[in-house]
This record gives structure tokens, C-alpha cells and sequence, in this order.
């Protein structure tokens, strides 16, 4: 279970999530539909042998087939993504980078006082330092944190960055398994071409 945690992390599931190719895939069940299961169209495509055995026999390949489900399947894990990743991993792919880009934003006593509630509420004794109890009482205080205190305000922001990254476990498996059957899908025709073209290369070198 805990390698599955490790693995389904947001962090981890960003590269696609964010992807701009992988976002227009929710697409494809439209076009897939309007198209490849659209009886007219597979009329117009009898010219071509890959699609048609015979003038009244045409069928759509399974590599079509397995183009589209896969195409099915990026667009159910970027509609997870899109709709349950936090937005701190969405905009940010670790927790330095957080810190490094927000830390303004934090350093105000009001917006520091959500980082200790979102914190509090999920790990109630990881902010019981002398140092975060100081803090602390700036962001009660909705005071402004120090340039001496940032080392502490990053801690503080990295526990928050990690406990957003480790959010609703299912969604992330269900994310990460839709991603990843996604790719095995997109990737079997393309292997099953190669290897095809691989084998009439072979036959022709030997003729």
C-alpha cells in the first residue's frame, strides 16, 4: 500500500495531468464516436484495404480500436486530475518551488494562518517546535513574517505542499490507472506497426 501512495502521488501524476495533449484527449470519445463508429464514414473508407476485406465487408482494425479506448482512457484521467488534484501541485512540481514562489504571499499573518489550520487539521503535532509556535503567534497576531523566520515559514509550507500532494488516495489510483492503461492502449498499434514494418524490411532484405 505505502509503494502505491508513493507512486500515485500528484506530483508524480502532474507530467500527464498537466499536458496539454493530454487535456484535449477528453475530446476523443466525441470525435472517436462521430467518426470512427460512424457507419458513413467507414462507407467512404472501402478504398482502403486496411479498413475493408472486401467492397461489402468493412470493419474498423483493432489498432483503431485500441487507439481510441486509449484515447478513452487519458481522458478519464485528465478529467480526475483536472477536477481533484489540489492547485498548490498543479502549479507547482515540488515543495521548494512552493516556497520559492509563494512565500510572499504566506509571509502574511492571515495566509499563514490557513497553512496552520490545513496542517493542524491532518498532523496536530507536527507544528509544536518553539519555532512554529512563534510563528504561530504572528499569523494570530496577522503580523508579518520576518526575513529571519523564512527558514521556519518553509518547513511549514512544505508540510502543507505534502500534505496536498497525498489527497484522496482513490482518485489518485483511479488517475494513475487510467493514465497508465491509457498509454499501454496508444502504444500497442504503434509497437504492432513497427514490428510489422520490421518484418517486411527482413523479408525484402532476404530477397
Amino acid at each position: 500500500m505505502f509503494a502505491v501512495d508513493d507512486l500515485t502521488r500528484w506530483s508524480n501524476l502532474r507530467s500527464f495531468g498537466n499536458a496539454s495533449l493530454v487535456r484535449y484527449s477528453a475530446l476523443v470519445p466525441i470525435f472517436g464516436y462521430l467518426i470512427i463508429f460512424n457507419q458513413e464514414i467507414v462507407k467512404l473508407l472501402t478504398i482502403h484495404s486496411e479498413f475493408c476485406v472486401s467492397p461489402d465487408r468493412c470493419r474498423i482494425t483493432w489498432k483503431l480500436m485500441s487507439l481510441y479506448f486509449g484515447g478513452c482512457a487519458f481522458a478519464l484521467g485528465s478529467i480526475i486530475y483536472t477536477a481533484s488534484c489540489p492547485e498548490v501541485i498543479k502549479r507547482h512540481q515540488t515543495a521548494t518551488d512552493f516556497f520559492e514562489k509563494e512565500k510572499m504571499f504566506y509571509a502574511l499573518g492571515e495566509h499563514l494562518k490557513f497553512l496552520f489550520s490545513i496542517v493542524d487539521a491532518y498532523s496536530p503535532r507536527a507544528l509544536t517546535d518553539p519555532s512554529s509556535q512563534a510563528l504561530r503567534q504572528i499569523a494570530h497576531e496577522r503580523n508579518t513574517v520576518g526575513t529571519g523566520e523564512l527558514n521556519v515559514l518553509a518547513g511549514i509550507m512544505g508540510a502543507f505542499w505534502q500534505i496536498e500532494n497525498r489527497r484522496r488516495f482513490w482518485l489518485r489510483v483511479l488517475t494513475f490507472t487510467s493514465f497508465a492503461l491509457g498509454a499501454v492502449l496508444v502504444a500497442a498499434p504503434t509497437l504492432a506497426t513497427f514490428f510489422e514494418i520490421c518484418l517486411i524490411a527482413l523479408r525484402q532484405s532476404r530477397v
